[in-house]
């Protein structure tokens, strides 16, 4: 018992997995505004895999799609404009249990908020591994555009002050040390099952 693999799993959609709405987006790409009409599509890997009608009024975002599991949906979202400090307004939704979100999410049959849909995120289920892997990742992009070379390898971007690409060096070192190490720990596993 507790051996490799073991533990629950959770079925439940991750928010990287899920369709959102974004209220930050489409105030930048100006469909917030009033009058506007247009749709919106989601694609994986070059392919579509939904899309949905929005039309907007002063206060609020209709949306109407289709969907094989509930077929046609139409909903409506309250659209909140706050002021901003030095003016201007920032957009937000409310969502159907009272919250004001910036992001709303397809993981049912309407797009809510991702404490309705109790969505957690990716990184809530990683190892340690993983969690190493994606660091050193992280922190190799940093460095260089080539995520292959070690953090010793890359050289300085241009623009970058010494200090800070000494800094990143040391993170992308120290991660990359984590990753090997929690490598170690997961093979001494495997061959104390074998």
């Amino acid at each position: 018992m507790g051996g490799y693999g073991s533990g629950r799993r959770s079925g439940k959609p991750k928010v990287e997995e899920c369709s959102s709405i974004d209220a930050n987006q489409l105030s930048r790409d100006g469909c917030l505004k009033n009058g506007w009409n247009g749709t919106m599509t989601w694609s994986r890997n070059g392919v579509k895999t939904s899309s949905i009608g929005i039309h907007t009024s002063n206060d609020s975002l209709h949306l109407s799609y289709c969907t094989e599991e509930y077929g046609t949906v139409s909903q409506s979202v309250t659209i909140e404009r706050l002021p901003c400090r030095f003016g201007g307004s920032r957009a937000y939704f409310r969502c159907k249990c009272n919250k004001r979100v910036v992001k709303l999410y397809a993981a049912g049959k309407h797009f809510l908020c991702r404490y309705c849909y109790h969505l957690p995120y990716s990184s809530k289920n990683e190892s340690q591994w993983d969690r190493a892997l994606r660091q050193r990742k992280k922190q190799r992009r940093r460095l260089s555009r080539n995520i292959g070379l070690e953090a010793s390898m890359a050289q300085k971007p241009k623009g970058m002050w010494w200090r800070t690409y000494k800094r990143l060096q040391e993170r992308a070192y120290e991660a990359e040390q984590r990753s090997d190490d929690q490598f170690i720990v997961k093979a001494r596993r495997l061959v104390k099952m074998g």
